[in-house]
C-alpha cells in the first residue's frame, strides 16, 4: 500500500520499480546515417525478441521553455486520477493515447547539450540523465517512464523513431 503523503515523483519511482522489467536502455555514439541507426536498432530488436509491425519517425525541434512531465511514450499520467486511485489501482492513473502503442522508442540527437542548447535533459524514473551529443542514439522501452527537464536556451533537435 502506498503512502498518501508520498510525492508524485516517489510514486512514479515505486510504480516503475514494481512494473519492471523493461527492455534495457542502450546508448550508441557517432551514428551519422539512418542506415547505421537502422542496423543497430534491428540487432537490438532481434536480440530482445521484439516483433513490430510499424515504424514511425518524426523530426523535432524544441526551444527555450520546452519541457515534458513524466510519461510513458504511449501513456500520460493523469494527476487527478493519481490523487484518487494511486493506492487502489495504479494502472488506472495512466491514460493511453489514441491509436497503437509503441514498444520501443529511439532518440537520434542532431544537436549537443551545452553547445547547441542548455537544459532539456532527458531523465528516466530511476534518476538516469541523458546529456545528448550530436549523432548519439538512445534506445529504450516505450513504457520506461521519463521526462524532459525545462530547456533554458538554444535549439534541441532530434529524430524520434517508434516501433509498434
Amino acid at each position: 500500500m502506498l503512502n498518501k503523503k508520498q510525492s508524485l515523483r516517489d510514486w512514479i519511482i515505486e510504480y516503475a520499480e514494481n512494473n519492471a522489467p523493461y527492455l534495457p536502455r542502450k546508448h550508441y555514439s557517432n551514428i551519422e546515417t539512418r542506415e547505421q541507426l537502422d542496423e543497430i536498432v534491428k540487432k537490438y530488436l532481434i536480440h530482445h525478441n521484439v516483433i513490430y509491425k510499424t515504424i514511425t519517425s518524426s523530426y523535432r525541434e524544441h526551444g527555450a521553455g520546452y519541457k515534458q512531465r513524466f510519461h510513458r511514450d504511449n501513456f500520460r499520467l493523469d494527476k487527478n486520477l493519481w490523487r484518487r486511485l494511486r493506492d487502489i489501482d495504479p494502472q488506472q492513473c495512466w491514460v493511453p493515447f489514441e491509436g497503437p502503442h509503441p514498444q520501443v522508442s529511439v532518440l537520434w540527437y542532431k544537436t549537443t547539450y551545452n553547445i547547441d542548447f542548455k537544459g532539456g535533459v532527458l531523465e528516466f524514473w530511476d534518476g538516469e540523465k541523458i546529456y545528448p551529443r550530436l549523432n548519439d542514439i538512445y534506445i529504450f522501452d516505450s513504457n520506461d517512464i521519463h521526462c524532459v527537464n525545462t530547456q533554458t536556451s538554444g535549439e534541441r533537435r532530434f529524430y524520434l523513431i517508434k516501433y509498434y
